[in-house]
């Protein structure tokens, strides 16, 4: 398979900027009950699947678990990655396709037809339009990348590339949609990229660093790069980064679901957020990245899910403009050791009523107090039990009035025109203003119990409030 290779000329990529780290104090992540393992891989699906001596096992936070195969079969964990639902694990034992849903079980991957006995170091996985995803191998001898049940070589200036770090690169590289991951060698750093419809390659090489041993990409799209001289992210501008950590880096662990980066350093792991340092102040062996952002830490024989910062969710937030009193309620996974709770909608703080029993705290987001407009919606969380500040940020919207022309007319065209409209089998018409006006009473009680629209999708809370607001405010056209 031939690959052009292009040196990423010095001016695209700013000049590294070396930069003493900003260290905050050292903080004890939470870890729930261990789970005794002699190996651990987290599924696609949240799961995790253990080795616990007696069998290979897949364990939920509810429901039983399942035995899929013996003790020892996937033999050393090499490297795992997700895709299209399915997990591929790599083992020093063979290469296999774990399926966690109702037909969960462990297969031999067909990727080991094209690799031989080359041992996998690495995976990565991009997604193709509507076809099955293409997954990225580095082996200590070459570079693959398996599509459509076929596994292609790829060279980088003729010759193979050996022993690689992966990692994916987070949006398209161009409007055709082609696919890439970033290639790290002794030699550098490169984007491979790939088109979707046909196995033609190209690589940019970046001018800096050399030598990237382990990289990872997390949700703003930065890479982060441990190499020879240190650690440094990547921009998705190619502006670069160095920072000095206290002790030198070893491997970087990053996800596309999670805001954190964590660092193995020759000191123990650090957690990264914010472009802020902080040393976790408890020994971990290993951590292991699941989906959604989750880690797991491994200390001694015993695994268990780590918790820098508790999540937050919120209930009774729906989609769209707010234009009545909201009243949102906080699910925290960790309430023993709360602290407190503030939240603010923009630069208005909002008052927080404690939670009792199963009910969070919760609070009420009300137009007026709130100012008209689009604002950040931010809860902050405190605990005593040395995790960091829990948050959560999201964008809402404050409206105070709903309008025929702006709001019900475009609900009625989307969801009512073909039943009630002049060409519609329904005797009861209500393409026009004064029809709503008539019979709003009745709209909105049929679709609160989801009567409405008869034999399709439910209103939404957002489209439902709308009809409330516009109908309390007068009708206004």
């Amino acid at each position: 398979m031939s690959l052009r290779c292009f040196s990423m000329l010095a001016w695209l990529l700013a000049a590294g900027c070396e930069a003493g780290a900003e260290v905050g104090p050292p903080f004890t992540p939470a870890l729930d009950a261990p789970r005794t393992a002699e190996l651990a891989v987290p599924l696609a699906d949240g799961s995790l699947l253990v080795d616990d001596g007696a069998g290979l096992t897949i364990v939920r936070d509810a429901g039983a678990p399942r035995r899929i195969g013996a003790s020892g079969e996937l033999g050393t964990l090499l490297a795992y990655v997700w895709v299209d639902g399915s997990t591929l694990v790599a083992g020093s034992a063979g290469t296999f396709v774990v399926e966690s849903g109702p037909d969960a079980g462990l297969f031999r991957a067909p990727v080991e037809e094209g690799i031989g006995d080359e041992t996998i170091v690495a995976l990565a996985a991009t997604r193709r339009p509507d076809r099955a995803s293409d997954v990225w191998i580095a082996t200590d001898a070459a570079l693959y990348l398996f599509r459509d049940e076929t596994v292609l070589p790829i060279e980088i200036d003729g010759q193979p590339v050996a022993g690689a770090a992966l990692a994916p690169h987070v949006v398209p590289v161009d409007a055709a949609g082609s696919a890439a991951v970033w290639v790290g060698t002794e030699e550098g750093l490169y984007r491979v990229s790939v088109r979707p419809d046909a196995p033609s390659f190209t690589a940019l090489r970046m001018t800096q660093p050399e030598g990237a041993r382990s990289l990872g990409t997390d949700r703003r799209g930065t890479l982060w790069i441990v190499s020879e001289t240190g650690l440094s992210a990547l921009d998705l501008g190619l502006r670069s980064q160095a920072f000095a950590l206290d002790g030198a880096p070893s491997r970087v662990l990053a996800s596309r679901d999670s805001d954190d980066v964590w660092i193995e350093t020759e000191r123990g792991f650090v957690l990264e957020r914010d472009r802020v340092f902080r040393a976790a102040a408890v020994p971990l062996d290993e951590l292991l990245l699941g989906p959604g952002g989750a880690t797991y830490a491994r200390r001694g024989e015993a695994v268990s899910a780590l918790f820098a910062r508790h999540p937050i969710a919120l209930e009774g937030l729906y989609d769209g403009p707010i234009l009545e009193p909201t009243r949102v309620e906080l699910r925290l996974a960790a309430t023993e050791h709360l602290i407190s709770v503030r939240a603010w909608a923009g630069p208005t703080e909002l008052p927080v009523t404690p939670g009792s029993g199963a009910v969070g705290p919760s609070f009420l987001i009300e137009p007026g107090p709130v100012p008209v407009g689009a604002h950040p919606l931010r809860v902050e969380a405190d605990y005593d039990d040395g995790t960091l500040r829990a948050e959560l940020t999201r964008p809402i919207e404050i409206t105070t009035q709903a309008t025929w022309t702006n709001d019900i007319e475009p609900l009625y065209a989307r969801h009512c025109a073909d039943c009630h409209g002049e060409a519609g089998p329904s005797p009861t018409r209500l393409d026009t203003l004064d029809a709503w006006r008539t019979l709003s009473g009745r709209i909105v009680e049929n679709v609160e119990t989801g009567r409405m629209p008869l034999g399709r999708p439910a209103l939404s809370s957002a489209e439902i409030a709308r009809i409330q607001a516009w109908s309390s405010g007068g009708f206004p056209e």
